[in-house]
This record gives C-alpha cells, sequence and structure tokens, in this order.
C-alpha cells in the first residue's frame, strides 16, 4: 500500500459517496417541511381535529332503525325512474 493510496481513501470517506449527500439533500427537504407545517398552523390544526378515533372501527354509529343511509345529490335520485 503506498502512501497516496491512503490519503485518497481518507479523502473519500470525508467527502462520504451520493448516498451520504443524498440523505442530507433529504433531511433538509424534511426540516424545511416541518418548519413550514408549525409556520402555517399546522400544530392548531391537529388540535382543532381531536383526539384519536373511536376503537370500534365503525366510521359511524348504524341508524336506529337499521336502515342504511345513502349519501347522494338531491337532484339525482337512485330511487326516482327515469325521466319522472
Amino acid at each position: 500500500m503506498t502512501l497516496g493510496n491512503s490519503q485518497t481513501r481518507s479523502a473519500e470517506s470525508a467527502l462520504g459517496n451520493y448516498t451520504t449527500w443524498l440523505n442530507i439533500a433529504f433531511l433538509i427537504l424534511a426540516a424545511l417541511l416541518t418548519w413550514r407545517f408549525f409556520r402555517t398552523g399546522g400544530r392548531q390544526m391537529l388540535t382543532m381535529m381531536g383526539g384519536a378515533p373511536s376503537g370500534d372501527g365503525a366510521a359511524e354509529p348504524p341508524a336506529p332503525d337499521g336502515d342504511h343511509h345513502h349519501h347522494s345529490s338531491p337532484a339525482i335520485d337512485s330511487h326516482s325512474p327515469p325521466g319522472g
């Protein structure tokens, strides 16, 4: 091993390879996005949205009469015959 080869390797390790630079770039990006989140009121938005969802896994409680709720536009009624 020559002295020049040892110096080249230590210089390469000090500069890092492309994955080191990608890691640095994405850390900077994450820091910028986190800063923007807090700067634009993200914490207040999360507080306003409330706590954790209910633990039963249901999106909404069932109707008391057991009927399913259909969400549709008032202009389009799927239960009326065409043209009428």
